[in-house]
């Protein structure tokens, strides 16, 4: 005798929502502070951030250990993991960066959304 396997919805748990809107998902109250960038380069790979990703961007944010953020680094703007007991921004392709002089946090970046075919900005 077969068994017959059921698989829920992949949808149920948002059953309760009336609409799906990603605008007030990604970015709430936030909207004075955040805005969108694209990544590039493949440095924090090993995060999940692709080459063409969209992050998200909030200035608002304070940054916590481990979070991945916007730095300022010799006056150009990248994204690194930032270490915070070591006052550090890492990624998987560059020497470690001190924070401090040049070289400081603006904002963080809590979510990136990766899409499967070519991103237009």
């Amino acid at each position: 005798m077969a068994t017959l396997i059921k698989f829920e919805s992949c949808a149920a748990e948002y059953q309760a929502l009336s609409e799906l809107n990603l605008h007030s998902f990604l970015i709430g109250n936030h909207a004075h502070s955040t805005f969108f960038a694209k990544a590039t380069g493949h440095g924090l790979v090993s995060r999940g951030i692709h080459d063409g990703d969209l992050l998200v961007v909030d200035r608002s944010l304070v940054a916590k250990d481990g979070d991945i953020v916007l730095a300022s680094i010799d006056g150009e703007y990248c994204a690194r993991v930032y270490l915070a007991q070591k006052h550090m921004l890492i990624s998987d392709d560059q020497a470690p960066i001190l924070i401090g002089n040049e070289n400081d946090i603006q904002a963080v970046i809590p979510y990136s959304v990766r899409g499967h075919r070519s991103l237009r900005l």
